[in-house]
């Protein structure tokens, strides 16, 4: 059983401090989710050719205001277009590169 003080429990090992049913449903609980989050993940083309017009209007964007995104944070964002990375990612990693000066 886990300690008290425990925190995060050890979802792992739920069967050993949660009751038998209890745990039998968060387990069902969390394999629906695991499954909804890959389904979210997976991206349509229509979806993806979206998101790429995005990313384009985005840079475009920026090139109106005489900035032009660098080669790193392009290729992010086209992670982004595809699925692979939140815009979140995008901007930890600009946050990351300029406070280390690159």
């Amino acid at each position: 059983m886990a300690a008290a003080n425990e925190f995060p429990p050890d979802w792992e090992r739920v069967d050993e401090w949660m009751p038998p049913e209890l745990a039998k449903q968060v387990r069902a609980l969390a394999a629906e989710a695991r499954t909804r989050m890959q389904e979210k993940i997976m991206l349509d083309e229509h979806e993806i050719e979206d998101r790429r017009r995005a990313v384009a209007n985005a840079i475009a964007s920026q090139r109106l205001e005489g900035l032009e995104v660098d080669a790193q944070t392009r290729a992010e964002l086209d992670q982004v277009a595809l699925g692979e990375l939140e815009p979140a990612d995008v901007i930890a990693s600009i946050r990351r590169r300029l406070v280390a000066g690159d």
